[in-house]
């Protein structure tokens, strides 16, 4: 599930439900509770989520779906580059409909198109970006952290 969580977030699948229990199997894994059929069934339904969705039978089958768990990474790959085709297409179809209204400039669609463009090139390379004062939180609370540990130094 790691694996998985690593290449992608709920937006990526193209139906919902799978994105609303890709969460709720994220959040299992996240608590360090096992993912099996009977405590993913269990969160759904805490969710308040249509049967339709959390069911026991609908559950059941998206878990037979799955040939093995073994190629997770492969399987993960194959969802995000098929979000990524899905919004190069959305983001080509708002671009085409900008330009056939023509009620913006052409620099306008160019730039709203620079920035779509770039959000999706964002997302597949890593996220968002971090601002730098998380960054530097982050470092000073590291540096503090190893201040306080005792013993002797090493890798010098």
């Amino acid at each position: 599930m790691l694996v998985a969580s690593e290449i992608l977030t709920s937006d990526d699948f193209y139906q919902k439900q799978y994105g609303i229990i890709f969460d709720a199997m994220v959040e299992l894994c996240n608590e360090g509770q096992p993912v099996d059929l009977i405590t993913l069934q269990n969160r759904l339904k805490e969710k308040e989520l249509p049967p339709d969705i959390s069911s026991m039978e609908y559950v059941r089958e998206l878990i037979a779906a799955v040939p093995t768990s073994a190629n997770v990474k492969y399987y993960a790959n194959i969802v995000s580059e098929k979000a990524v085709l899905r919004r190069l297409i959305k983001t080509n179809e708002e671009v085409a409909n900008a330009c056939y209204l023509e009620k913006e400039s052409t620099e306008v669609i160019l730039e709203e198109a620079e920035k779509k463009l770039f959000h999706i090139l964002q997302k597949r390379v890593g996220g968002d970006f971090v601002p730098i004062q998380q960054v530097v939180l982050n470092a000073i609370n590291t540096i503090e952290k190893a201040s306080k540990l005792k013993g002797t130094v090493t890798g010098i």
